[in-house]
């Protein structure tokens, strides 16, 4: 079974620019003191609301694409005269957060300052979920002796019921053109990161859960676990591969991440240029690349795959775009490429390079796709800066340029839609089905016969 999660957003960009926006943080002045508890003053508050409200307006690159100026200033109006009392640091981030989300964009961040994360939020949820149906499942347990079994399916947490935990906590993830495919995806992944950011970090969470063929809702007591022991993104990378299905007659590329920039384009290009002549050597068509969970990255290593599978040079950015300005001019054909039938596989978190990707293949009808809609759209916000709130020392980081690829027809705030729609059930859960390969392999079988 394969169920993926968050995106760059869920690798190595988002990782990044945190850390530089830490950075960023730690040369604007001494840490601030940090405490669950602390209050910040009515006058500090409302200056950290109003320099935050001041990026997005200034700094923020198109902030009312996808959200209109009128109802953002009035939000933007009501959250600051919500501000009344004084605030917990909890609090007020909490105030931010649809505020953040309303802008549309998945490059968009807000978080804790380091010290706070390092000396508040220590602890962390020790199941990972999975959302299957509008319903909400163990995937997994972090705990070292797991007292509920894979696939329960979770009710409450701390006495909250988990139709509105899911709620409140889509309502704070930033996403492209609000993307609810996205935003789910990175629930999935960074479960106790967003769980935690909202509800705080408790010593232990009183869970209601009920299993297949139980008795009924049951509840149980678990222990947080050490913030050190839980990584930031609980998906499981499937990383690169290629495999030969030869009772199938056909090859499936799993190409989980594009991140490897610089130096590292000669690892993803000689795995490429390896995967297909391999390919070519053994004869397979058609060919079935799954892109699943590959939340994006370098846009040269993109290319490189494009290279490969299309038919005459197409471009890949719309526009020549800094250091990638290169790929706005026809993206040259691969020496050997590939010429059979092509299937690729997505997700909803399929973002950033790896949506623009996407696009082209679908725009110049170069492959099948099966799978749910991607988290990302044709065009994104990128080019990331980070920014630290004066009293508070919250980080906000932003996106300043914007990024398309070279297609026309698409919308801006709907993913790439597959041609056949494939989501997986409880039951293929449960039972380790991979349901958008095996349907797939099905189409190959039934094109075969016909």
């Amino acid at each position: 079974m394969r169920r993926c999660g968050f995106l760059v957003l869920l690798c190595g960009w988002w990782l990044l620019a945190i850390s530089q926006v830490e950075a960023q943080a730690e040369r604007s002045g001494p840490p601030a003191e940090v405490g669950e508890s602390r209050l910040y003053t009515v006058d500090a508050l409302r200056a950290d609301f109003t320099q935050f409200r001041r990026l997005v307006e200034t700094e923020a690159v198109n902030p009312y694409r996808f959200t209109d100026r009128e109802p953002f200033d009035r939000a933007f109006d009501e959250g600051y005269r919500s501000i009344d009392r004084p605030m917990t640091l909890r609090e007020f981030y909490t105030r931010l957060l649809p505020l953040k989300a309303m802008i549309g964009c998945g490059h968009c961040h807000l978080d804790y300052p380091q010290e706070y994360r390092k000396g508040v939020q220590t602890r962390r949820f020790p199941l990972i979920p999975v959302v299957v149906e509008e319903r909400f499942f163990v995937k997994k347990s972090l705990s070292p002796t797991p007292r509920i079994p894979p696939f329960a399916e979770i009710l409450s947490i701390n006495g909250i019921r988990i139709d509105r935990i899911l709620s409140a906590l889509r309502a704070d993830i930033s996403a492209d053109g609000h993307n609810p495919h996205f935003r789910d995806a990175a629930l999935e992944s960074c479960f106790q990161y967003y769980h935690a950011n909202r509800y705080g970090t408790p010593s232990d969470y009183t869970i209601g859960f009920r299993t297949e063929g139980g008795d009924g809702a049951r509840e149980i007591i678990l222990p947080a676990l050490a913030c050190d022991t839980v990584p930031y993104s609980t998906r499981e990378s499937s990383g690169l591969g290629c495999e030969i299905l030869a009772d199938r007659g056909a090859a499936v590329m799993r190409v989980g991440s594009f991140i490897y920039y610089g130096d590292k384009n000669r690892v993803f290009f000689s795995f490429l240029d390896r995967g297909f002549q391999r390919i070519r050597r053994e004869k397979i068509d058609p060919l079935i690349i799954d892109l699943r969970g590959n939340g994006g990255g370098d846009p040269f290593c993109a290319a490189r795959l494009l290279s490969y599978l299309e038919r005459t040079p197409v471009a890949y950015f719309s526009q020549p775009y800094g250091r990638y300005a290169e790929l706005a001019r026809p993206v040259p054909r691969a020496a050997q490429p590939f010429t059979g039938k092509v299937y690729v596989l997505i997700d909803g978190a399929v973002f950033s390079t790896t949506a623009h990707l996407c696009a082209l293949l679908h725009h110049h009808d170069l492959a099948v796709f099966v799978g749910e809609e991607t988290g990302g759209t044709y065009t994104c916000n990128a080019a990331v800066r980070g920014f630290s709130l004066e009293h508070t020392r919250l980080h906000v980081k932003l996106s300043t340029a914007t990024f398309a690829a070279a297609v026309s027809g698409f919308p801006p705030a709907r993913g790439i839609l597959p041609d056949h729609a494939v989501h997986q059930t409880v039951r293929d859960l449960r039972r380790g089905r991979d349901t958008v390969l095996d349907y797939t392999l099905m189409l190959i079988a039934g094109e075969r016969s016909r």
